[in-house]
């Protein structure tokens, strides 16, 4: 028995036979829920290699094959679905002179793919109005506002800020249409389109008075600007600058955010829907949140290594304040790519945005952008091999912050002041600053800060020779990154740790975790990072006696190293090749490498300068 387009359980249920042996077969655009006792079977669109074969079957023509990219195409602007797939095979079918590239550039180059996607009277915009008409007021206008949604999925909290309605009933309404096969939910609470349901959505949605369409998107940039900056509280590595947002709607209901876990589960899952939100927000002269939206974003982005969507997201932010004449934003999204661009090693534009930044901050009296850009070039000063000026900027940045009664910059600043003066060999002040900076952030439970300055700590313990503090060190930095999970924080970690391990004797360990740092850094793009770690594996090499590793692992940082200009991991990358040289029987190839190394080391008053000169002195002597 068949029972063909039922319209709920209620109906179906009376016509369904009381004895047994009876095969029913009910097909419904709805989900028939209350018939336990069936079993669904839910019709999904076709894969592509099925999509493929169904189009060059029904097409029947000798120059048509599945195998063609051009069919794939077509499958796929039809979104898979085999009514859509069946029209268009009809009408390439039916116009003989025409090729696959034909209708695939009809298909491209409509405006209206649902319209373009017909044969007679029948079309696939057709079909959907049958299942959108089965829908009460409400649900159409509720369908209707999910197609102005930018990002390709939703939540019951962005669906509500749409429809300007409380979660819990934007959830029953997902949950209607859920029930009408008009949205998927591929992840528990996440709802999501098929392509061409999306097209109809909004096309639909057209049709509405600009003024509520227009209105419906504001209420969701604002609740997605002010739940990123809520997750931001728990994410960034300084205070943000807190940029105006037309509108700031706190009777809208935002997730629960309270700690750091929460923040970074929610930003994940959003994080293609708000960069989408921000492409909507430029696009519609929204540039407010075009500008905000991208600050908002950056602690996250910047800590879980998103820094390609970071620089593309900030230059949209750039060029919308720029437009707007917001001075503010757009020292903030200079600041934010000077940023991005010393974690790729691109220090020259890292400085020059920076300072930039830094300049438009200080016009505007703006003394917390003023201290972070202070603090973000002290950074990039210790990295391109001057840690005296990254010492003079951080000590700076510092008293603007205890002026401004900034806790989370000073703390930040004391830990990367340590770093510092470690490499100018003033070991008893770095680690000072660094007690002071863990013992703040202990107070304010920031456990990304507190790893990565026991990570410094470590660093510097191993150099004063306490490897069982270094160890125990390292070994907290571990616990905290395990619960943060953060991948460049990790490859920090394991830098570290194998460069501890290796001193130590720790040969299999040590390689084990100088390999997995470099991967981390490789995957995240962190060039400078590569450099050291490389370094670090041509060091363990070098110890190991297998000489030719090490070349070629000195000979790849040293190639990084120049191209970033980072001359502490040059100098470095050199006195490897030099001893590698020397080991070899090359004296005066290995010599030459040395003072090559000793020469940048003196220019950036490195203490490392002086291990050279004593290993100068001793084949001066053996000569």
């Amino acid at each position: 028995m068949v029972l063909d387009d039922a319209t709920g359980s209620d109906q179906v249920r009376p016509l369904l036979p009381g004895a047994s042996g009876t095969l029913v077969l009910v097909t419904s655009r709805r989900r028939l829920a209350a018939l336990p006792e069936a079993l669904p079977l839910t019709l999904d669109v076709l894969r592509p290699g099925q999509a493929s074969e169904l189009f060059a079957r029904l097409v029947d023509r000798s120059d048509v094959q599945a195998s063609d990219s051009s069919v794939a195409d077509l499958a796929q602007l039809c979104g898979y679905l085999p009514l859509a797939i069946s029209l268009m095979a009809g009408q390439l079918k039916h116009h003989r002179t025409w090729s696959l590239t034909d209708l695939k550039a009809r298909l491209v180059s409509t405006h209206d793919r649902l319209a373009a996607i017909r044969a007679e009277d029948y079309s696939v915009a057709a079909a959907l109005d049958l299942s959108y008409a089965d829908l009460d007021a409400n649900q159409q206008r509720f369908f209707r506002l999910l197609g102005l949604q930018p990002g390709a999925d939703i939540d019951a909290y962005a669906a509500a800020a749409l429809a300007a309605t409380e979660p819990a009933m934007a959830e029953r309404m997902l949950e209607d249409l859920y029930t009408h096969h008009l949205i998927d939910e591929p992840s528990r609470g996440r709802y999501r389109f098929h392509d061409l349901i999306r097209e109809h959505a909004r096309s639909l949605a057209l049709a509405d008075e600009p003024a509520g369409r227009s209105s419906a998107i504001i209420r969701l940039l604002d609740y997605y600007t002010r739940t990123s900056r809520t997750a931001d509280r728990h994410l960034a590595r300084r205070t943000a600058i807190n940029l105006a947002i037309p509108t700031d709607n706190q009777l809208a209901r935002i997730p629960l955010l309270a700690t750091r876990g929460q923040s970074v589960i929610w930003m994940e899952a959003e994080r293609l829907n708000l960069h989408a939100a921000v492409n909507c927000a430029a696009h519609d002269n929204l540039s407010k949140y075009a500008i905000a939206l991208p600050v908002a974003m950056h602690g996250f982005l910047r800590i879980n290594g998103h820094w390609g969507q970071a620089l593309a997201l900030h230059d949209i932010a750039l060029a919308a304040a720029r437009q707007e004449g917001d001075t503010l934003g757009e020292a903030a999204a200079l600041a934010n790519i000077g940023d991005v661009k010393y974690l790729i090693g691109d220090y020259q534009a890292a400085t020059q945005k920076l300072t930039i930044a830094m300049e438009l901050f200080r016009s505007l009296g703006n003394k917390l952008g003023e201290a972070n850009c202070l603090s973000t070039l002290g950074i990039v000063r210790r990295l391109t091999g001057d840690p005296t000026s990254a010492i003079t900027n951080l000590t700076n940045a510092l008293e603007l912050y205890r002026l401004l009664g900034d806790r989370l910059g000073g703390a930040i600043g004391l830990s990367e002041l340590g770093n510092a003066q470690y490499l100018v060999g003033d070991h008893v002040k770095a680690t000072a600053s660094l007690h002071a900076a863990l013992e703040l952030l202990q107070d304010l439970n920031d456990q990304n800060g507190q790893a990565a300055t026991l990570i410094f700590l470590g660093v510097v313990q191993r150099a004063n020779g306490d490897h069982s503090s270094a160890a125990e060190s390292l070994t907290r930095a571990l616990a905290l990154y395990r619960e943060t999970g953060t991948p460049w924080g990790q490859a920090n970690l394991y830098l570290a740790l194998g460069d501890l391990q290796r001193v130590t004797g720790e040969l299999i360990s040590a390689s084990a975790s100088l390999t997995r740092a470099l991967q981390l850094y490789r995957d995240l793009g962190h060039r400078s990072g590569e450099a050291e770690a490389l370094n670090s594996l041509g060091e363990l090499s070098l110890l190991s006696s297998m000489h030719d590793e090490a070349r070629a692992r000195y000979a790849q940082a040293l190639a990084i190293a120049s191209d970033i200009t980072a001359p502490l991991e040059e100098a470095r990358a050199l006195e490897g090749l030099g001893r590698c040289e020397i080991w070899d029987g090359r004296v005066k190839e290995g010599t030459a490498a040395l003072r090559q190394a000793l020469a940048i080391y003196r220019n950036v008053s490195s203490p490392h300068s002086q291990r050279i000169i004593d290993t100068l002195r001793e084949q001066a002597e053996q000569s």
